[in-house]
């Protein structure tokens, strides 16, 4: 998400990441270990989207050092947050003049409203658009089809909601907006080469009705109006 700059969508999943980490883990270093692989994660997410190196590993050493000053979890928060979006910031400002305001228009759309049944139709009006240059436009200038972006936004919020504890795929699947199950693991399989119930195994994450019970109580905390 930091790396096509997709504030929303990265503001959403660090919340929703520390708050697993401040759930699960009960030890101050391990909490602060975890905060600081985000740290890393979020740095190479922006260099990868082509931000400087020098520029992010100094707004990077400057964040680790601020970070070790938090006198609080909800303080680490807003420290964390507020250097993640510098990134963002250093993310779509290289690549703000790549697209037009219709198109970004339709992406903030897109990715606001992923978990509703969303038509060409629908994405074409928030651009302003008629269907038939919006399709055409939109894959100029982003190089996939609305469809596909879309997908991919979906298929990224379902991969946190997969690893957040007992709730299952068809549940997963609507809760992303995809009304059909076979359809979403198509969609998943492609854009991740294993499917949701391999990628769930596959991936570390704490069993929560093994290790501090009550899990399926902050899992539908998590997955509470498809978030």
């Amino acid at each position: 998400a930091v790396a096509r700059g997709d504030s929303a969508l990265a503001n959403e999943l660090l919340g929703q990441l520390l708050g697993y980490i401040f759930f699960y883990i009960r030890s101050e270093t391990d909490i602060m270990q975890r905060v600081q692989e985000l740290l890393v994660i979020i740095s190479r997410a922006a260099i990868a989207a082509g931000a400087g190196s020098a520029q992010v590993f100094e707004l990077s050493d400057r964040c680790r050092e601020h970070l070790r000053l938090a006198e609080s979890q909800s303080d680490l928060t807003a420290r964390l947050s507020r250097t993640m979006n510098h990134f963002l910031r250093l993310v779509i400002d290289l690549g703000s003049s790549g697209l037009s305001d219709a198109v970004q228009r339709a992406i903030e759309f897109l990715s606001a409203n992923y978990a509703q049944p969303l038509t060409l139709e629908d994405a074409a009006a928030a651009a302003g658009y008629s269907p038939t240059y919006f399709s055409r436009v939109f894959r100029e200038e982003t190089g996939i089809t609305y469809r596909a972006y879309l997908n991919r936004i979906r298929i990224e919020r379902s991969k946190l909601l997969l690893l957040s504890g007992p709730v299952s795929v068809a549940e997963v699947c609507q809760l992303v907006g995809f009304s059909d199950q076979s359809y979403f693991c198509k969609v998943f399989r492609e854009l991740e080469g294993v499917s949701p119930d391999r990628f769930r195994k596959r991936s570390r994450r704490i069993d929560t009705e093994k290790e501090h019970g009550g899990g399926a109580d902050f899992a539908q905390k998590i997955t509470k109006n498809g978030k």
